[in-house]
């Protein structure tokens, strides 16, 4: 009789543990295949989101090219300088004459020079060739100066051609490559205006332009960054970039919407002393000269002497 209890009580634990190993089984079998089901359940959260963000990408359109209108606002962000004449009628711009080295038989056009320091020099030399002329230097952003080069724009019955006048240094080193560029891109080569593009200073928000290598390094230092500046810039002509500018990132891989344009200090520190000149004579009562005057308006191209540009 006791040994028939103990089988039974054997049989009922042995039972009871294979129960209990059961229960511990599937809820391992539970807990995996609902780890399973989550981890399934983020992959396709993921999926998702990935397919969701493609497509935001295949819906967003590419930027496309800039109009020659954007062009010239990007590019007025410059100012130039040239030679002028004021006469009853209005300012005119007065033609100089050119020559890049000594076997070139040289070109008259009327010019707007980036470097103050030129359009001075420039215009010692006009009034000697001309003293019985009232000259004086005028003030026109880049890209109202870069219209008229180009003809985009003209001015009122000025007969001569425009022309785009870089620092003369750098200008003359770089003459035979710039040449050989706009040769190529099949564009007139009787004056050419260096611009400089360096890949590390490039943004998703901003691609800088430079006017001189000064600008450049001075930003790259202004950046923090270590070093001196890298060896390996873009060096092209002003045309050859604003041709760029009007194709789309699918031809240039480029978005031109963000590129800025960046001049030397010593332009806008000469509008910033001719405009300290204006506001003084102002103070004193006395009207300003022809020299020393900057209208606090820029000049439209489109008609020289109804919209003169200002003087300084």
């Amino acid at each position: 009789m006791g040994k028939k209890k103990n089988k039974q009580n054997s049989a009922a634990a042995s039972s009871a543990a294979i129960d209990d190993d059961a229960l511990l089984d599937a809820a391992i079998k539970e807990s995996k295949e609902a780890k399973e089901a989550a981890t399934l359940a983020e992959m396709e959260a993921q999926a998702d989101s990935s397919r969701k963000a493609a497509a935001a990408v295949v819906s967003k359109p590419l930027p496309t090219g800039l109009t020659p209108q954007q062009v010239v606002e990007k590019l007025n962000d410059i100012p130039t300088f040239a030679v002028m004449h004021e006469t009853p009628k209005g300012r005119k711009f007065v033609p100089l004459h050119f020559k890049e080295d000594a076997e070139d038989k040289g070109l008259s056009s009327c010019a707007f020079f980036a470097e103050p320091y030129e359009a001075k020099h420039a215009l010692l030399q006009a009034k000697k060739q001309h003293p019985d002329m009232n000259l004086a230097i005028g003030v026109m952003p880049l890209g109202k100066a870069y219209a008229l080069a180009v003809g985009w724009a003209e001015a009122g019955s000025q007969k001569v051609p425009f022309t785009l006048r870089a620092e003369p240094k750098m200008a003359k080193q770089l003459r035979p490559l710039l040449k050989q560029q706009l040769e190529v891109a099949k564009l007139p080569t009787h004056w050419h205006f260096p611009v400089f593009m360096c890949e590390e200073i490039q943004s998703a928000t901003v691609l800088p332009v430079f006017l001189t290598r000064e600008g450049l390094a001075s930003t790259w230092k202004a950046l923090g960054k270590e070093g001196p500046p890298p060896t390996q810039v873009t060096v092209t002509d002003l045309r050859i970039v604003v041709e760029e500018m009007q194709k789309g990132f699918k031809e240039t891989g480029c978005d031109w919407s963000i590129v800025r344009f960046l001049g030397s200090e010593q332009g806008w520190n000469a509008v910033k002393e001719g405009m300290e000149q204006q506001e003084a004579t102002a103070k004193a009562g006395a009207g300003a000269s022809s020299e020393q005057h900057v209208a606090d308006r820029p000049m439209d191209p489109a008609d020289v002497e109804a919209e003169p540009p200002p003087l300084f």
